[in-house]
């Protein structure tokens, strides 16, 4: 398989309750992650983590400034994609 036309762009936000606690979620590789997902085609990054955490929480939640912005490659190998 070919590399995708397209690429994605993934959003995490950074969840404080009223005691400063960081909310964490498991993930389906039972792994602890920031809540966020996939930006979708004209949707801000900060629309995009609002709608992301409510969709995960059910949480009506307000976004600060962005924190920190990186790229994270991966290759195209035989069909499977690594980091």
């Amino acid at each position: 398989m070919p590399p995708p036309s397209t690429f994605s762009i993934s959003v995490k936000g950074v969840v404080l309750d009223s005691r400063q606690r960081v909310l964490l979620l498991k993930n389906e590789r039972d792994e602890w992650e920031l809540p966020g997902g996939r930006i979708e085609v004209g949707e801000s990054p900060e629309d995009c983590v609002a709608r992301e955490i409510t969709e995960e929480t059910q949480w009506k939640v307000t976004t600060g400034p962005i924190l920190d912005a990186w790229m994270y490659y991966t290759m195209w190998s035989s069909g499977t994609c690594s980091s």
